[in-house]
């Protein structure tokens, strides 16, 4: 017996035509979401889905008929006709012992679905509707990622998400499985060209393309007035936690000079907002306890910040620019952080915020020493660089001058159009 769809619901009678050059799929909560998905978006004209972080998994692996992301099943039975699966529990049903069908074929659509699907970071679920789409649906999907999960030692959060060699192994599936992939710098894509071959040879592989970050000029934020003292400070994630320390001694120096000192996201010196340093279950059982060296760190960095920012909401995040007259970029040299981009240094140029960075090529190969930022090799020199960029307005007002000027011609919409479209194809 089969089971037919509302005409709403039934792609083969939907009234809709597919305007949309491309679709994002990408989990919600993070502010890459602004600059990996929503700004690409709305410069080529494509759809996108946001799905929350606590709805992915039934999402991607379960048949339903609501939003986000619909995907039903169509099943052909050996006598030629056909039942259609619109829910997980239809699914389990058709499969169950008591009720068997025998089927010669299992079809998956996707009635919302515009242009080309590409797919946020896409773990094994949503590698496995990325190939249902092809093959069923003929529809060209991409794999997109900024940052390198191959090197989860680097980072704290992939350290529980990539603990064993499987798990890259899936990484590596998902992507090379595509009919392409974007990554947001060169040396990205060739690093994950590298573990591609190495895993899977030569051939088959999928097209490799880069998306830079860019910005709209309507995208900029309005500056955000100080109080008359120049503002210093960082912005970033937890994944900067070894990072940061690198840059300690440019706080002590800008506390020295009357500086306001700033944390925007995360902090150091309020590392778990909230978080007392000793939790107890009611019998008693410690289930949280914070070292004294982890005490420690935490008072150091409280006597230089004088004011953490926490993360606001990512669709809010870029109404309005930092509050930073110096904007901090430090970085270790190591395979994780070499696939990150010079987005960080980009937000403190359209606050008005002079860049000071780590001289490594994920800023090096945009950014110049002297024209468009200042460039450290060391702790010592973010310290000295703070220091004469207090000191001295005129460099201050010449360094943000020069880099607005380069992002607004380099790293603009006409940029962000050609890259995307020449990805999607």
């Amino acid at each position: 017996m089969s089971v037919s769809l509302p005409e709403t619901l039934d792609p083969r009678k939907r009234s809709h035509s597919a305007d949309a050059p491309a679709t994002f799929y990408t989990i919600a909560g993070s502010n890459d979401v602004f600059w990996r998905c929503k700004a690409p978006a709305a410069a080529i004209g494509a759809n996108v889905c946001l799905i929350g972080e606590d709805d992915a998994e039934k999402v991607f692996t379960e048949p339903h008929t609501g939003k986000p992301l619909p995907w039903t099943l169509t099943m052909t039975l050996v006598d030629g006709t056909q039942k259609r699966i619109l829910t997980m529990a239809g699914w389990e049903k058709v499969r169950s012992k008591k009720t068997p069908y025998r089927w010669t074929r299992l079809e998956a659509e996707f009635p919302d679905h515009e242009g080309v699907a590409i797919f946020s970071r896409p773990a094994f679920a949503q590698s496995v509707l990325a190939k249902s789409m092809r093959e069923q649906n003929l529809i060209r999907t991409i794999a997109e990622s900024d940052d390198n999960y191959f090197a989860p030692a680097g980072n704290v959060m992939l350290r529980e998400r990539m603990k064993k060699d499987s798990d890259l192994l899936e990484h590596a599936k998902a992507f090379a499985q595509q009919d392409a992939c974007i990554f947001s710098t060169n040396w990205l894509r060739d690093r994950y060209l590298r573990e591609f071959r190495e895993r899977f040879g030569r051939k088959g592989l999928p097209e490799l393309h880069v998306c830079r970050n860019h910005i709209p000029a309507e995208n900029w934020p309005e500056r955000v007035p100080g109080d008359g003292r120049v503002r210093v400070g960082f912005m970033g994630s937890a994944s900067h936690v070894w990072d940061v320390s690198i840059a300690y001694a440019a706080f002590q120096t800008a506390k020295f000079h009357k500086a306001k000192t700033v944390m925007v996201g995360w902090s150091p010196s309020d590392p778990e907002p909230g978080l007392p340093d000793r939790i107890e279950t009611e019998e008693g059982e410690v289930i949280f306890q914070r070292t004294d060296a982890s005490r420690e760190r935490i008072a150091e960095w409280q006597k230089v910040v004088d004011e953490h920012i926490p993360w606001v909401r990512s669709d809010e995040y870029h109404r309005a620019g930092l509050p930073l007259d110096i904007g901090l970029c430090p970085l270790n040299y190591n395979d994780f952080n070499m696939g990150k981009s010079d987005v960080k240094a980009i937000e403190y140029t359209i606050s008005g915020a002079a860049v000071v960075c780590s001289n490594i090529p994920v800023y090096n190969e945009f950014w110049k020493h002297e024209e468009t930022c200042l460039m450290a090799n060391s702790w010592i020199e973010f310290a000295q660089a703070v220091e004469r960029l207090i000191r001295d307005p005129k460099l201050r007002f010449e360094l943000v001058s020069a880099a607005q000027e380069k992002v607004a011609s380099e790293r603009g919409l006409p940029q962000m159009q050609e890259e995307w479209k020449a990805a999607i194809g």
